[in-house]
């Protein structure tokens, strides 16, 4: 039991969720029954440098997945234990290289881009970790296709999380195939046989990225709500499209139109089998989407949420210029 809940004195709270910024809020405590763990883990190593690296590489080699194995790597990174990421490394890459399932490769992105983007801003050598990154990277968007022709509904669900989770970790550590390989990989996803959800997600990626315009995401969503579409299957390119996020239908009026256009013409029979699916879509929108679509339903405005006050200090507003110039290393004007 020891072993597998460790010593839990420190825990991460919040901080690397943005491609932009390194922040970490940790929360420290310590209990007197701790003590007895440590003495449990003093079997690994007799410092804790040394108990907690040799703890690390053999969770990775005992690690079912994939993902399991390159957020230890990520872990022995954020606590600053080198010597744990060469072996971490290396059992990440060979079983990568005997594992055929996409999806698992897929899972992995994340997790390893954190380790990667991260480590370097911790001045950690991180070159295996990206090589092995663009490893996966070469046979995710090789492998992501076929995985995609037959899929049921749970499993296109996954697929849907999936693709965006790689798009996220394309964008975390800048990747090359983020502006071409992957595009091209969705662009393909978006047309022919497959799923309803990953046709709608792979054109959602494709309009948010700005790879296509909103016009030609308008007539990919109006092609696959055209009348001759099954119901269910134009429901689940909405879903694919719109899932988790109703912004871009609050402030695109076209994109609103066509699915508005697509349910006026649905038969009575076809709507009752439809809205069950489209329920569940628009039931994971933020509330304030929801209020801002049914509002422009019926015809209101769209709601203008305030600032934080009326009027506008300028007083204060002239002495945050003032940071934010000290800030940037930019010379301060003097006061008049």
């Amino acid at each position: 039991v020891y072993k597998r809940q460790g010593v839990p004195w420190g825990t991460l709270e919040a901080g690397r969720g943005s491609s932009g910024t390194f922040r970490e809020t940790w929360r420290l405590s310590w209990r007197p029954e701790w003590s007895v763990r440590v003495i449990e883990f003093a079997a690994f190593g007799t410092t804790v440098e040394r108990a907690a690296t040799n703890r690390l590489v053999e969770r990775a080699r005992s690690a079912p997945t994939l993902v399991e194995i390159a957020t230890t790597l990520d872990r022995a990174l954020l606590a600053a234990l080198p010597d744990a990421v060469d072996p971490i490394v290396h059992v990440l890459a060979t079983r990568a290289a005997n594992d055929p399932d996409t999806v698992q490769l897929m899972s992995a992105l994340g997790p390893l881009a954190q380790a990667q983007r991260y480590g370097d801003v911790r001045s950690t050598d991180a070159a295996a970790v990206g090589s092995v990154f663009d490893g996966l990277v070469v046979r995710v968007l090789a492998g992501v296709v076929p995985a995609c022709a037959s899929l049921d509904d749970d499993a296109a669900a996954l697929m849907v999380e999936r693709l965006s989770g790689t798009q996220q970790a394309l964008a975390l550590v800048d990747h090359s195939a983020r502006t071409e390989a992957f595009p091209r990989v969705l662009e393909q996803l978006s047309e022919g046989a497959g799923h309803g959800r990953v046709h709608g997600r792979a054109t959602r990626i494709l309009h948010d990225t700005g790879r296509w315009s909103a016009g030609e995401a308008e007539r990919r969503l109006g092609r696959a709500l055209t009348a001759g579409t099954p119901p269910a299957t134009g429901a689940a390119f909405v879903e694919g499209f719109l899932a988790g996020s109703g912004t871009v239908l609050v402030h695109d009026a076209d994109l609103r139109s066509v699915v508005d256009r697509w349910l006026s013409s649905l038969t009575a029979q076809a709507f009752d089998e439809t809205v069950p699916l489209l329920r569940r879509t628009f039931g994971s929108f933020e509330s304030a989407e929801r209020r801002q679509l049914g509002r422009l339903v019926a015809g209101a405005e769209r709601e203008v949420v305030g600032g934080f006050g009326p009027g506008f200090d300028e007083a204060r507003a002239a002495a945050t210029l003032v940071t934010v110039r000290h800030l940037l290393g930019l010379p301060v004007p003097e006061a008049r």
